[in-house]
């Protein structure tokens, strides 16, 4: 209790959470960073002040500006204020140390500051991250922000503090030049310096091998020894193009060891020349302090500007490599441990990686199946399918998706279906292909057997069909039958009676015969009703089946004392279908009319059959009677198999009617009709032309 009740009061206490919060924005490695700040600002004022050309107070490079802004650089904004703050009492020590007036080390602490927030504040706004020396654009963000734009600027700030405390000889813009070219100098040599170790120290130290780190010291030692024989010694006289001689070795550095090799390299040979200069030695002496300040800073600015772009640049490019090489590396895993087959080809298309799985289901090697081994394993019937897919595809850089048989370990063959897209680079270069394949045989056969088994379900329903039909049916064979019979008998009596009538006996074997192909066309209805195979198309005239059903079913309508009348559109356009399945679709909606109405008056009892075009492209038919409605319990459920609303019914007439209408591309509703009554109508397509 006692604990939770201390951590709810910290929780709630003002002094606790400004305690934890000052905690939290001001770790162990944010203080570090200003400890660093101190000692780098301070001895690098040292530093600067110990490369001024006397009797004249000119300093070819101030550091100690650089450092505060490569601080600001590697920081989050929020700890910038600190950072300022301990930047101060090193300003103040080092000024105080070279007897610079209190006002003027305010005041050059204003100007540094400036130059600080500027340049880094203006790259942070740009890059929105810290600075890193790894990209061209981050190396000229900073040579835009720090480089140009932070000097620049804060130098016309210093040359005023200058002429107000009358510390300074010349005049504002003769000051403003010199502030100006000594912070550029040390932004380009000492800024990168402490960026790129302090970003890369780590791999550096720990990262490197034995063979990079003996090949660093020869380089630094040979770079050292030419410097000093140029830059100091001299020995080769006062040629213009002689203190270039170390420029090779400045290449060899940023080449080899990128942006960290350029900025050191860079640093090492700026701070030998002012050194060797302001000691009277070297190419750089033998003008006035004036002369030899700006030649110096022009030299050094010459090279160490493409030096640094030619280390970032190096340095772009190897770690580009790297994430490549690490991206295929990520790549080959994940292929390897997919469950699918997995390729990718060149841009000559031939294969250049196959993962695991697809090895584990030929049952070869890598070797085998690389540039176009893998065909082998394609059975030899589509090989001449795969290949003009594949090409046209390639050709067009289009993805594509191909079906073919693969032989497996076993040699049994298994379709798969393989699919390709192309594969760009970052800058819309293309790379290959990038494939996977999936063996669907087992869902092929799955397939076969739904479409068998849909086949016998269909079967079934026209059987069952059948029942419904089987006193239509026998209606419909009883008359050409009768005729046939009553034929037979006359053409029998004329033989008895001795009086042959030749063209009579004509007349009766033609009706006979009439009467035999009807019959016959009923029976071929019923064979390929419950015949096994594709269900029957052909092109239907509306008009005439809704006439034949009429006909067929005034029997039973006269049974069910109701009246059974039509309303046909002339002119209707054929559709195309089963005409027995919409034979009995009529026969079952009639029919359930007639059952609807057995509680009506007599005189009520109406079904009326129409016909008619809709605007959309289909034909409609609909059925109506005068019974009692549909109930709002049963309008949902209509069409539900085994769902029926009469006693002795099963449930399966109008569910059967739905699936023959919705398998001819129609559809089927039912509503209460205007009036009173129900009102059952389907829409058949027309017949394509």
């Amino acid at each position: 209790m006692n604990g939770a009740t201390i951590t709810m009061n910290d929780a709630t206490d003002p002094k606790s959470r400004s305690a934890r919060n000052w905690r939290e924005h001001f770790d162990r490695e944010t203080w570090l960073a200003a400890v660093w700040v101190f000692l780098g600002y301070y001895f690098g004022a040292k530093l600067g002040f110990a490369l001024t050309f006397e009797p004249h107070p000119i300093s070819v490079l101030w550091p100690p500006n650089s450092v505060l802004v490569a601080a600001l650089l590697l920081t989050a904004p929020r700890t910038w204020w600190l950072l300022l703050l301990a930047a101060l009492p090193a300003h103040w020590i080092a000024q105080m140390q070279s007897n610079v007036p209190p006002t003027m080390i305010f005041c050059w602490f204003v100007s540094n500051s400036c130059e600080a927030l500027i340049g880094a504040g203006a790259a942070r706004l740009i890059l929105g991250q810290p600075m890193r020396f790894n990209r061209l654009r981050n190396v000229g963000v900073f040579s835009l922000c720090v480089v140009v734009l932070g000097p620049v600027l804060s130098s016309f700030l210093d040359s005023g503090f200058v002429i107000w405390n009358k510390f300074g000889v010349g005049s504002y813009w003769e000051i403003w030049r010199i502030r100006t070219t000594s912070n550029v100098l040390a932004a380009l040599v000492v800024a990168p310096l402490i960026i790129t170790w302090a970003t890369n120290a780590r791999a550096i130290v720990f990262g490197s091998s034995t063979r990079r780190y003996l090949e660093a010291a020869f380089l630094t030692l040979t770079l050292l020894l030419l410097s000093v024989l140029v830059l100091y010694q001299d020995i080769f006289g006062q040629d213009w193009l002689l203190p270039y001689l170390p420029l090779p070795f400045l290449i060899w550095a940023a080449v080899r060891f990128g942006s960290v090799g350029a900025s050191t390299a860079t640093a090492a040979i700026g701070l030998l020349t002012i050194w060797s200069a302001s000691h009277g030695h070297g190419p750089f002496a033998n003008g006035s302090p004036e002369q030899n300040a700006i030649s110096i800073q022009i030299f050094l600015i010459v090279l160490s500007v493409p030096t640094l772009f030619l280390g970032t640049l190096i340095e772009e490019l190897a770690s580009g490599e790297t994430d490549l090489r690490e991206s295929e590396a990520r790549f080959r895993i994940v292929a390897d441990t997919a469950p699918v087959l997995m390729w990718t080809s060149g841009t000559d298309k031939a294969c250049t990686f196959i993962n695991k799985a697809w090895l584990e289901f030929t049952g070869r090697t890598l070797e085998q199946d690389l540039g176009n081994g893998w065909v082998d394993s394609v059975h030899p019937e589509d090989h001449e399918m795969c290949f003009q897919t594949y090409t046209t595809a390639f050709d067009a850089r289009q993805p594509f998706n191909m079906k073919y048989r693969l032989r497996r370990y076993d040699g049994e063959y298994r379709y798969v279906t393989d699919i390709g897209v192309p594969h760009f680079g970052p800058h819309g270069t293309f790379r290959g292909y990038i494939g996977t394949c999936v063996d669907v045989t087992d869902l092929l056969q799955q397939e076969k057997a739904l479409q068998r088994q849909r086949h016998d379900i269909d079967q079934l329903s026209r059987l069952s069909l059948l029942g419904e039909m089987t006193a239509s049916i026998a209606h419909e064979l009883n008359q050409p039958l009768t005729g046939i019979t009553s034929n037979a008998n006359a053409a029998q009596r004329f033989i008895d009676r001795g009086n042959v009538d030749l063209d009579g006996i004509r007349e009766i074997l033609v009706d006979i015969g009439s009467d035999a192909r009807r019959a016959s066309n009923v029976i071929q209805h019923i064979r390929n009703t419950i015949k096994k195979g594709a269900a029957i198309r052909e092109e239907i005239d509306l008009n005439e089946l809704v006439t034949q059903v009429a006909r067929m079913l005034q029997p039973d309508a006269r049974s069910h004392s109701c009246r059974l009348t039509t309303m046909l559109t002339e002119s209707l356009p054929p559709i195309e279908g089963d005409p027995i399945a919409i034979q009995q679709v009529l026969i079952n909606l009639i029919r359930n009319a007639f059952d609807a109405m057995g509680k009506m008056p007599l005189e009520k009892r109406e079904v009326t059959i129409s016909t008619g075009p809709n605007g959309d492209g289909t034909i409609e038919v609909s059925v109506r009677d005068a019974g009692p409605g549909i109930s709002k319990e049963a309008e949902e459920r209509l069409f539900e198999q085994f769902f029926t609303t009469k006693d002795e019914g099963i449930g399966m007439g109008l569910a059967i009617v739905r699936s023959v209408i919705e398998s001819h591309g129609g559809k089927i509703k039912a509503e209460n009709a205007q009036g009173g009554g129900a009102r059952f109508h389907f829409t058949l397509p027309r017949k394509s032309k």
